[in-house]
């Protein structure tokens, strides 16, 4: 993480970015959303820009005095646990698709799908920490507070974008 925080290639980014816009053109075929993918995609760029200016706010109130750069390196290398599970839960949708039996291999199924999720969501959490430790460079209780501050913000915007239908988890 410490290299990714020194990058200066924008290409980057842009693939990482053309990988989110092909998995939201490709749902699309998948199953109908109430959303045009665009708009869902516009809507990952939000999520992205908001969390790195919520984050590098916080952080210049602390007067780190960070530059603003690493955050857009740091936080788009955040969302690869996140591109992971969207593409392994569409994956699983078509291999497997609802409803599912109380079965066996119902459960065995269900036991993986939460262990796999659970790894990528713990994978998230540390690739969040340590986004923020680099470009921000706070001590850890610090980043904790970033980290409760960000989740009361995100907790009723992630359910006006529910009861929008734009999107059941967001993309973050």
């Amino acid at each position: 993480m410490r290299e990714i925080a020194r990058e200066d290639d924008f290409l980057q980014i842009g693939i990482l970015f053309t990988i989110i816009l092909i998995y939201y053109l490709g749902v699309n075929t998948i199953r109908d959303t109430a959303w045009h993918p665009l708009i869902q995609f516009l809507f990952v760029g939000i999520n992205y820009t908001g969390t790195i200016f919520f984050t590098y706010i916080f952080a210049q109130i602390h007067r780190t005095g960070a530059s603003l750069r690493p955050y857009f390196f740091l936080f788009s290398y955040a969302m690869i646990p996140t591109i992971i599970w969207f593409y392994m839960n569409s994956l699983l949708y078509v291999a497997l698709p609802p409803p599912r039996n109380i079965t066996l291999t119902g459960k065995v199924f269900s036991l993986v799908f939460i262990t796999l999720s659970v790894s990528l969501l713990t994978w998230k959490i540390l690739l969040w920490y340590l986004a923020v430790r680099y470009a921000t460079r706070l001590k850890f209780y610090d980043i904790l507070l970033i980290g409760v501050l960000f989740f009361a913000f995100l907790l009723p915007y992630a359910l006006l974008l529910y009861n929008l239908s734009l999107f059941r988890i967001p993309f973050i």
